[in-house]
C-alpha cells in the first residue's frame, strides 16, 4: 500500500511539474510572438524618420487595411495579419534619395521613376522568409502601388 501512495505521489509531483512548465512555454511563446510583432512594427515604422507623412502614414494604412479584411470575410487572426504586415508596405522608402522622397513640390519625371522603386527595395529589405507574417509584408510591399488596371509600379500587374 505504502508503494502505491508513494507513486500516486510522485505521479501528482509529476503532473505539476508538466504543468509549470507547459504554462512556462505558453507565456514563452506569446512574449516571442509579441517580440516578433514589436520588431516587424518597428521596422515599418523606420520610414517615418525619413519622411514624417510616412510615419503616421503606414499605421493609419495598417489599421484599414485591417477593417477592410475584416469587411471582405477574413477572420480577425487573418485581418490581424494583414495588419501587422501593411505597416511595412512603405519600409522600402528608406532607400530613396533624401533630395527625392523630402523634395517640396513636384518631382521631375526622373525622379518619379526612382520613387517608383520603393516597392521593389522594399521587398529586398524583408527578404524570403518562411515565417507567414514576413512573406505576407514582402507581398504587400511589393504589390502596393499596382492597380486593377494594369497601370500601378512597379510591375503593372492587372486583375487578380
Amino acid at each position: 500500500m505504502k508503494a502505491h501512495i508513494e507513486l500516486y505521489d510522485r505521479s501528482r509531483h509529476l503532473e505539476s511539474l508538466v504543468q509549470e512548465k507547459t504554462q512556462h512555454l505558453v507565456e514563452q511563446t506569446q512574449e516571442l510572438h509579441r517580440t516578433r510583432l514589436e520588431i516587424i512594427s518597428s521596422l515599418g515604422r523606420a520610414a517615418e524618420y525619413r519622411d514624417n507623412e510616412t510615419g503616421m502614414h503606414v499605421i493609419r494604412m495598417g489599421h484599414y487595411s485591417r477593417l477592410l479584411a475584416l469587411k471582405a470575410g477574413f477572420i480577425l487572426r487573418e485581418a490581424e495579419q494583414i495588419m501587422h504586415a501593411a505597416i511595412m508596405h512603405d519600409v522600402g522608402k528608406i532607400g530613396i534619395r533624401d533630395e527625392i522622397l523630402l523634395k517640396p513640390g513636384k518631382l521631375t519625371p526622373e525622379e518619379f521613376e526612382h520613387i517608383k522603386t520603393h516597392p521593389e527595395i522594399g521587398a529586398k529589405i524583408i527578404g524570403e522568409h518562411d515565417f507567414e507574417l514576413l512573406e505576407l509584408s514582402r507581398t504587400i510591399a511589393l504589390t502596393h502601388h499596382e492597380k486593377w488596371n494594369g497601370k500601378g509600379y512597379p510591375h503593372g500587374l492587372q486583375g487578380e
